[in-house]
């Protein structure tokens, strides 16, 4: 065996293996007991020095992030007025819980009108005595060229409406893209987040999604009714065959907008139950967790087979749903029917660069499969094709932008009560038929006595200026003013 120094042994010992007679000379001169407590403590001692040398490199790292965990813990809150101890821990490691600020409690910081026609990306916002860094996730020119449009309303003299709301989505992660607002009326309200407007035809895409997802039809299945397309009388409702009935698939339905087809799959198809599972699903009547406040967008199921037909169709004015919500609607079928949690912050910090709040994507509900969100998404890119948006998105194949883009959409019209004003919608999509980039889209105009631009109109010149920014940055200089339209 090895003998090890501080042991009682002659240095010269110390470094050789110890022979039989040598051994014997050690037992003499020292009690054999001795000798083993002696030898005990060496061989401890020298695992203690060759633990201390393999982990020691750690420790500075330990002590660093147990005196972090202990000022975070033991700092009180910003919102309260006291000082926060500003933590060493890198904000990219921290996990949502450790941030100081909720959603909840961003609610009850701002509301809609901060940020309402953001001209900057960020901001700074006063709360008691502390001054709060917001950064939000606006593609600003996007923004930048909504605003523009906003101006141009301002400006008219014929045609201008009485409400214009414009909300665009990643539909991968919920960020909201660009949100503008204009109100006659009120410069300072902020109609993104209202949920005051009549969803109208918008609300096929749940009827529709809750015929395929629950099998009992599918985007080829045919369909037939009698009459107008876009009226719905209670004798449209009947299941009757003569010469003036016309046959259509369920996608030319959808992409045409026909109310006859859509009430009689809601009075004869989908019951009560089911119809308000799916609207339930894309979370009507339920709170969507936001930064700002966001009222419920409402949906009202019956037992009566026309108030049924009329809520499949979208032919009535209780069901309300908000622009914000009706994006999310088109970024949840871009999706894989996944919807996420909408966010417009990126991140907030104090002065001294504290982070207090950091977006994260979220997942509210898988609304449905992806077969299902699959053919919704060809039903959609229908409507651009040849149903209800085709005018407004015609020449995109020959467009330099849009002909790279896989684009789909439902538009939706109603007048109020009153008849004054003429509701009209647009919530789409579009992606690179070669790319990743993605964004969802939605567009509320209520127009007045003239119509002005279209909905339609509002969601094409955002698509493409979204895209064209894209390829901009993207291109070699020499090629990027060919996207400069």
């Amino acid at each position: 065996m090895r003998l090890y120094k501080n042991n009682g042994f002659p240095s010269d010992y110390t470094t050789q293996m110890i022979r039989g007679d040598t051994l014997q000379k050690a037992m003499e001169r020292q009690n054999w007991r001795r000798y083993q407590r002696t030898l005990k403590k060496t061989v401890t001692s020298r695992k203690r020095a060759r633990w201390l040398e393999k982990y020691s490199p750690f420790f500075p790292w330990a002590m660093a992030i147990i005196f972090s965990l202990f000022f975070s813990f033991s700092g009180s809150s910003c919102r309260t007025g006291e000082s926060h101890p500003v933590t060493s821990v890198d904000p990219v490691q921290v996990t949502p819980k450790q941030f100081l600020f909720s959603k909840n409690d961003i609610k009850t910081i701002f509301n809609q009108n901060t940020f309402i026609n953001l001209q900057d990306k960020n901001f700074k916002f006063a709360v008691a005595d502390k001054i709060l860094h917001v950064e939000t996730s606006l593609d600003m020119p996007l923004q930048h060229y909504l605003l523009d449009r906003i101006e141009e309303v301002k400006r008219m003299k014929l045609g201008k409406p009485r409400y214009i709301g414009i909300v665009a989505i990643d539909p991968e992660t919920g960020r909201v893209l660009a949100m503008t607002s204009f109100d006659k009326e009120d410069s300072q309200s902020n109609r993104c987040l209202s949920s005051e407007f009549p969803a109208a035809s918008l609300f096929k895409i749940v009827t529709a999604s809750a015929a395929i997802e629950s099998g009992a039809l599918n985007p080829g299945s045919t369909l037939e009714y009698n009459g107008g397309k876009y009226t719905l009388y209670r004798s449209q409702l009947d299941d009757r065959k003569n010469r003036y009935t016309n046959r259509v698939t369920l996608k030319q339905s959808f992409a045409e907008s026909i109310n006859p087809i859509f009430g009689k799959i809601g009075a004869n198809t989908l019951k009560k139950d089911l119809l308000l599972e799916y609207a339930e699903a894309f979370y009507f009547n339920h709170d969507i967790n936001f930064e700002l406040p966001l009222p419920q967008s409402s949906f009202e199921a019956s037992d009566n087979p026309y108030e049924r037909a009329e809520l499949a169709s979208g032919f009535n004015r209780r069901t309300q749903i908000s622009p914000l919500h009706s994006a999310l609607l088109s970024a949840t079928i871009l999706n894989h029917g996944k919807l996420l949690e909408p966010t417009i912050i990126d991140r907030i910090t104090n002065e001294q660069g504290e982070v207090l709040y950091k977006n994260d994507v979220k997942l509210i509900n898988k609304t449905l499969s992806e077969e299902t969100s699959e053919a919704l998404k060809y039903m959609m890119e229908a409507t651009i094709k040849s149903g209800t948006a085709k005018k407004a998105f015609r020449g995109c194949k020959r467009d330099p932008v849009l002909s790279k883009l896989f684009i789909g959409g439902k538009t939706g019209s109603i007048s109020n009560r009153q008849n004054d004003l003429k509701y009209d919608w647009f919530a789409g999509f579009a992606e690179e038929k070669n790319g990743s980039k993605k964004i969802a889209i939605a567009v509320i105009v209520a127009h007045e006595k003239y119509l002005g631009p279209r909905a339609c109109n509002y969601a094409k010149l955002a698509m493409k200026t979204f895209f064209q920014n894209v390829y901009a940055r993207t291109l070699p200089k020499t090629n990027k003013e060919d996207y400069r339209s």
